[in-house]
């Protein structure tokens, strides 16, 4: 559904490149986030795909239409939730969506209009000016505009970043169902539990190039056959372990990265100081986790 091949983006001639030789495919179906730091390239990334920036070098297709030379009916294929805030605040939300049908050519989408305003709470803020709703409101505005011409594939890039937890959990709910019927997602997002939670495949770029691709299960492997100790304890943990297993020591918060081999050893040292232990909590490494090592600079490897 989205084919990137050899993708390149430079803004200024003696600048880093923005996007550095990406290539990646998406299927029918798939539910995949793009992970990566604040000017890793996400957004030039979708721009591109969207066909809002020009790119270098490289080509696209969205469902199967190449996005030169069929411009109107890879715009149909996708429905796109910006990063940034931007409806004009004059018109009323019912004036705001049926405007977005016409845009497409759909004629008599009331009914869709509704069960979308519906779905994402926005049945009795209809007749408001837009100018008058809330920040978690406007945003859910964008996100029905995205979805009025059912496109194949949704692309949704910080969906929710600065809205409250119920705008989060209302959406991710519906865009589940939507894949569920088999729509194609890509989420951008920096809640990296909502990544894990929600999608089946990982994709991660760094300074312009895409340094990990893989299901998500194998993406969690990347980061290596150990556990995350946490545990609360005023006490020096480098008098009882091994140092390369401290990640942090300071305070009474330590936190402990322990091979699966070492548990054992892991165990009989804190029996040691069990008396002094308040919180102890055992678990394997996320997405959050694999995402600091694999973009931190001079960091673990």
């Amino acid at each position: 559904m989205i084919k990137v091949e050899n993708l390149s983006k430079k803004y200024k001639e003696n600048s880093k490149l923005a996007l550095d030789d990406v290539s990646f495919e998406l299927q029918k179906g798939e539910f995949a986030a793009l992970l990566g730091p604040n000017g890793a390239g996400k957004t030039t990334l979708i721009n591109v795909i969207s066909g809002v920036v020009v790119r270098d070098s490289g080509n696209v297709s969205i469902a199967g239409y190449n996005i030169d030379q069929n411009r109107v009916e890879m715009k149909t294929a996708i429905g796109i939730v910006p990063q940034e805030i931007a409806v004009d605040n004059f018109f009323t939300v019912r004036e705001i969506l049926n405007l977005q049908s016409g845009y497409y050519g759909m004629r008599n989408n009331s009914d869709y209009i509704a069960y979308i305003a519906e779905r994402l709470s926005l049945a009795d803020k209809m007749n408001s000016v837009v100018r008058s709703l809330s920040g978690g409101m406007k945003r859910r505005l964008l996100i029905a505009k995205a979805l009025l011409h059912k496109p194949k594939i949704l692309i949704l890039d910080e969906p929710t970043a600065g809205v409250d937890i119920n705008l989060r959990h209302d959406l991710y709910r519906f865009v589940k169902e939507m894949n569920g019927e088999g729509m194609t997602i890509l989420l951008t997002t920096h809640y990296l539990e909502e990544a894990e939670e929600l999608c089946s495949r990982i994709l991660l770029i760094d300074e312009g190039r895409l340094i990990a691709d893989k299901p998500k299960k194998e993406f969690l492997k990347m980061a290596g056959d150990f556990l995350i100790v946490k545990l609360s304890v005023n006490f020096d943990m480098s008098k009882i372990i091994d140092s390369s297993m401290i990640r942090e020591n300071k305070g009474i918060n330590k936190i402990l990265e322990v091979p699966k081999n070492k548990i054992p050893e892991l165990i009989s040292s804190l029996n040691q100081i069990k008396e002094k232990i308040d919180d102890l909590n055992i678990s394997s490494p996320g997405v959050e986790e694999l995402f600091v090592r694999l973009t931190e600079k001079g960091g673990r490897n």
